[in-house]
């Protein structure tokens, strides 16, 4: 991610300098899980809609546990199994699920264009459906009754393996869970730093159970795709009056501040309120560059100040033990209250071509 600068010359040399345009990676993982190398030698499926053909049998599953006469659903974003991570092959799959809905003659996606529209207007995502306060009051979303949430796996035995679930939005409930394989011939291309970002995950585990929740999203949710030369726009939340640090580690694992910053410099934040990064008087704004792969957005937050406040846009570290190493000091406070409540959220997103 790199920022483009429309009025001020002078950020160039404040925000994110190790991520200049143009710059190519000098990290790409060469070592992948031995799932995921062997996704291209995965034999061919005879028929080319297998994954769609695959996916409406995965749904017809779900049909006795809807209301009849067509059901309203919309589709998140989707991730690698047992992670947070999206890969290429996340859009591909999102748009094959949509094809599968339209073919399977008892659920009706609402129209994406009109939903991205709504969440890019309101400033939340598919994936804050049943989290934001502002959702359930936007008229227009009434009329969705389910999300399709789900994640896959590549292997060399069972091809991929993709799992769904169907939520209902009124309760929040999970109606139902249904998986299913399909055989495909071209290769899944995983993001270049996946085994590095499960590491940094692995560091990232809050140090505390929650006292109160945060969130942290982007325009297009937690794990979401974005290709080369898209912008991008972070959103963050608290149900609490609190102080808050976020961090931007990019793809090459280099980990820095990005706010409190030097055009907001308060990081105490109001309760229920979204909050926009870059905002309206930054003068810049986030657009998807090389290196390729996942980057994550990591928030740490406080009824009580922190300790130090590191300098915004400087890296501070691009490994994952400096990157555990940093997060821990990062969470350390003045100690003005004797029991403050503690939250952290992180959201990841990947770039590809």
């Amino acid at each position: 991610m790199k920022f483009h600068y429309i009025f001020y010359a002078l950020f160039c040399m404040v925000f994110f300098s190790c991520s200049q345009p143009g710059k190519p990676s000098e990290i790409q993982e060469k070592t992948q899980e031995k799932q995921l190398e062997s996704a291209g030698n995965l034999p061919a499926e005879s028929s080319a809609n297998a994954l769609s053909q695959a996916l409406q049998k995965i749904l017809e599953k779900f049909k006795d546990k809807v209301p009849q006469g067509g059901y309203r659903v919309t589709i998140d974003n989707l991730v690698i199994k047992d992670s947070e991570i999206p890969s290429a092959f996340s859009e591909e799959l999102r748009n094959e699920i949509s094809v599968a809905i339209n073919n399977c003659g008892f659920l009706q996606e609402y129209p994406r264009e009109q939903l991205d529209a709504i969440l890019k207007q309101h400033k939340i995502s598919v994936s804050t459906f049943f989290d934001s306060q502002n959702a359930p009051k936007i008229g227009a979303l009434k009329t969705i009754q389910g999300m399709i949430q789900g994640s896959y796996l590549v292997s060399e035995e069972e091809g991929i393996k993709v799992y769904l679930h169907l939520l209902d939005i009124e309760s929040g409930q999970k109606l139902a869970s249904a998986s299913g394989s399909v055989q495909r011939k071209s290769k899944i291309a995983m993001p270049p730093n996946y085994k590095q970002s499960q590491e940094i995950l692995k560091n990232f585990s809050p140090a505390q159970k929650p006292g109160f929740k945060v969130q942290v999203w982007t325009d297009r949710g937690k794990g979401s795709v974005y290709r080369v030369g898209e912008r991008l726009n972070i959103h963050f939340e608290s149900e609490k009056d609190c102080y808050l640090k976020l961090y931007h580690i990019n793809a090459k694992g280099e980990i820095q501040l990005i706010f409190p910053n030097h055009i907001d410099s308060d990081n105490r934040i109001q309760a229920n309120t979204i909050y926009s990064i870059p905002g309206e008087n930054y003068g810049f704004e986030f657009i998807m560059s090389h290196p390729l792969g996942a980057e994550m957005i990591k928030a740490i937050a406080s009824t009580s100040p922190f300790q130090n406040i590191e300098t915004s846009g400087v890296p501070l570290g691009n490994s994952p033990e400096m990157t555990k190493s940093i997060i821990q000091e990062a969470r350390k406070l003045k100690g003005l209250e004797i029991k403050p409540l503690n939250s952290e959220e992180i959201c990841i997103y990947s770039i590809v071509e």
